[in-house]
């Protein structure tokens, strides 16, 4: 068993490292640059293989955060972990391939009965969004008198991202029905820079940053519809609404 911690923490260790170096080589989609950045929409394995659904699943196991009206369907203090592994495959015109694999942090999730599979509360800290890319764009400039022309390039780029914690509460006034809400704080940091060099002595590097930080809250409803069917399974029905949130940035 102390093995098993030791490498255990051991894999935690290289994980982070991989996620620290991918993000100083800005292995993260362009798309990330507009908005809040690329949302991280699947923060454990379950949500993923489901699509990201999962908002009708009671479980006794696990506290699915999905909906929080299934925070109710709780006997066991449930605690759970994730990691993500990204692996990117790109091909040019030319055929030239490249292949890049990051691991990176997902989501730690605490499930806990106040009573027994009537009442349970939840809490979890997990990645909301992440903004990271660098793109390099070259050309000429005119420079007068004499229209020559000056090759420069410009470098931009962004990194950092939101995370969220979220609390919730999930309660069965009856056997089939349960209902939820939780509140989720929001809260990070986003940079952007670019950086413009020319290769005129005459004209000088310049390079603009911006570095937002941002905070707000969100609150998630939840109703749980369990129809139990016997030996041959369950039957049931669940929906979830969360209200816009503002950020103060």
């Amino acid at each position: 068993m102390h093995r098993l911690r030791i490498v255990a923490v051991a894999g935690m260790l290289v994980l982070l490292t991989m996620q620290a170096a991918g993000q100083g080589r800005d292995d993260g989609s362009l798309y990330s640059r507009y908005g809040l950045g690329e949302l991280r929409s699947f923060p454990s394995s379950r949500a993923q293989a489901m699509g990201g659904g999962g908002v009708a699943l009671w479980t006794r196991n696990y506290a699915n955060f999905a909906n929080p009206a299934a925070l109710g369907w709780q006997f066991l203090v449930r605690a759970s972990g994730g990691m993500r592994f990204d692996n990117i495959t790109t091909t040019n015109a030319s055929r030239q391939s490249k292949n890049l694999l990051v691991g990176s942090f997902s989501a730690i999730q605490f499930g806990v009965p106040l009573k027994t599979n009537r009442l349970g509360m939840g809490f979890a800290f997990e990645p909301f969004s992440r903004m990271n890319f660098k793109v390099t764009n070259s050309g000429t400039l005119p420079l007068d008198p004499t229209r020559d022309e000056t090759p420069f390039t410009v470098v931009t780029q962004g990194t950092g991202g939101l995370q969220q914690v979220r609390i919730g509460i999930g309660a069965r006034p009856a056997s089939a029905l349960s209902l939820g809400v939780s509140v989720d704080y929001l809260f990070g940091i986003t940079e952007e820079s670019r950086r413009t060099s020319f290769d005129s002595a005459s004209l000088a590097v310049t390079n603009v940053a911006t570095r937002t930080r941002m905070r707000g809250t969100a609150v998630t409803g939840g109703v749980l519809v369990a129809l139990r069917m016997g030996e041959e399974g369950e039957l049931s029905f669940g929906g979830r609404a969360t209200l816009p949130a503002v950020l103060s940035a």
